[in-house]
C-alpha cells in the first residue's frame, strides 16, 4: 500500500512535458548600404517587403506549422541571416524538418512550415526574391527588384528601377512610379497587368503564343506582329519585356 501512495506522489510532482508550439517568431535587424542588396529564398508561406528609411533591414517572420500534427517541425525550422553592409542574404532553412508518411496516399512527403516574411529596407537597396508556394508583395523601391517564385501571385507597387518578375502559376501586378530602367515579365500560366505613368516612354517586346498578346490604355505604335510583337509608347524608351507560354498583359495608365 505505501508503494502504491509513492507511485501516485511521484507521478503527482513530476512534470509534464510540453508540447511543441505550433507557432514560432524571429526578429531581426541588419545594417545594409544605402545600395546594398538583400536576397531571400523560402518555400511556403509570403514575402511582404516595404521600403523604409533607416539605414538597416528589420526581418520579421513567423513561422507556422504546415498541417495539424506537424507542430516538431515548427522548432525545427530556422532563419538563416548572413552578411551585412553590402550584401546579406536571408534563408528558410528546413534542412532538420524530416519526412512525414502520407496516410492516405504512397510514399512520403516532405511538408515544410509556412513561413510568412515581413521585411523592411531602404529603398534604394536592392531587392532578390527566390520562393517556391508564396507570394510576393513589394512597396516604395526605387532600385529595382527582381522576384521569382513557382506557385504564387506578384505584386509590386510604386517600383522604380530595373525589374524582373517570374513567375510559373501566379498573376503579376506591377505598378511604376517611374519607368526609366528595363523591365522583364515571364509567366507559364498567369497574367499581368503593368500600370505606368502616361507621360512613359517603352518600347513593349512580347513573346507569346497569343496574336494580340497586349491590351493598353495608352497608346501604342506597334512596330511587328506574330510570336515577337513590339510596340512603342510616347516614341519608346528601355525595354519592357513580356514572355509568357499562356497569358496576356494590360497596360493601364497612372
Amino acid at each position: 500500500m505505501r508503494s502504491g501512495l509513492l507511485l501516485v506522489a511521484a507521478l503527482a510532482v513530476t512534470p509534464l512535458s510540453a508540447a511543441p508550439a505550433s507557432v514560432k517568431e524571429f526578429h531581426k535587424l541588419v545594417p545594409i548600404a544605402e545600395a546594398g542588396r538583400l536576397s531571400l529564398t523560402s518555400h511556403n508561406g509570403s514575402v511582404s517587403v516595404v521600403a523604409w528609411n533607416r539605414p538597416e533591414v528589420g526581418i520579421d517572420a513567423r513561422i507556422e506549422a504546415a498541417r495539424d500534427g506537424y507542430a516538431e517541425d515548427v522548432q525545427k525550422t530556422e532563419i538563416r541571416v548572413d552578411g551585412g553592409g553590402g550584401n546579406i542574404d536571408v534563408e528558410s532553412d528546413f534542412s532538420r524538418v524530416t519526412a512525414h508518411t502520407i496516410l492516405f496516399g504512397f510514399g512520403i512527403s516532405r511538408v515544410v512550415p509556412l513561413v510568412d516574411y515581413t521585411i523592411h529596407m531602404p529603398a534604394t537597396a536592392r531587392l532578390r526574391v527566390s520562393v517556391h508556394n508564396a507570394s510576393v508583395n513589394v512597396s516604395g523601391l526605387t532600385n529595382g527588384a527582381d522576384v521569382e517564385t513557382h506557385n504564387g501571385k506578384v505584386e509590386l507597387a510604386s517600383v522604380a528601377g530595373e525589374v524582373a518578375v517570374e513567375t510559373h502559376n501566379g498573376d503579376i501586378n506591377i505598378d511604376f512610379a517611374r519607368f526609366s530602367a528595363p523591365a522583364r515579365i515571364e509567366t507559364h500560366n498567369g497574367a499581368a497587368a503593368v500600370r505606368l505613368p502616361a507621360d512613359a516612354r517603352v518600347s513593349l517586346i512580347s513573346d507569346t503564343h497569343r496574336r494580340d498578346p497586349v491590351t493598353s490604355d495608352l497608346p501604342l505604335v506597334v512596330r511587328s506582329s506574330g510570336d515577337r510583337w513590339n510596340a512603342t509608347v510616347n516614341g519608346g524608351g528601355p525595354e519592357l519585356h513580356f514572355t509568357a507560354h499562356n497569358g496576356s498583359l494590360r497596360v493601364t495608365r497612372r
